[in-house]
């Protein structure tokens, strides 16, 4: 089992596409170790969301690393701040802006948080492209404008 604190005594009942389980239990610290970078919280907060990776104890138990009592995931560092921050404020998603967001959609694709969330986050990998494609052809302009009006002269 993972390190305890304990909080008070709950009972969960967790159900999720991978089976039912009524456990009764303390709330308990956990760490997760992204990439080597360690990161604690309660299981009552990922337990909010039983249908994604973390939220389902039969699948985050796949991840667990008894030696080192904490649950290890060779991930991208910079995402797991947005994606802990997703259970913690109860549902929100905010992509840091140091993270490509074609890397955040493959995080969130892994974690499993929801077709929903990964919906709007290709809606803006799509939104963010075509800001580009106009910037680019803005910048294009500005640069090279002199030579739009240029006619090809044969001698």
């Amino acid at each position: 089992m993972c390190r305890c604190v304990t909080d008070q005594i709950k009972t969960y009942n967790f159900g999720c596409s991978h089976g039912q389980i009524k456990v009764r239990m303390t709330s308990q610290r956990i760490v997760i170790n992204v990439s080597g970078l360690r990161f604690e919280t309660h299981t009552d907060t990922l337990n909010r969301f039983p249908n994604t990776l973390l939220g389902c104890p039969f699948r985050r138990s796949r991840y667990y690393d008894s030696l080192r009592n904490e649950y290890f995931f060779d991930r991208n560092r910079p995402s797991f701040d947005a994606i802990l921050y997703f259970y913690q404020s109860g549902g929100r998603l905010r992509r840091p802006v140091n993270v490509p967001i074609d890397v955040f959609t493959e995080e969130i694709k892994f974690y499993d948080l929801g077709e929903e969330i990964l919906s709007v986050t290709v809606r803006m990998k799509d939104l963010q492209r075509k800001i580009s494609i106009y910037y680019l052809k803005i910048n294009s302009k500005e640069k090279f404008g002199c030579f739009l009006n240029i006619q090809r002269v044969r001698l």
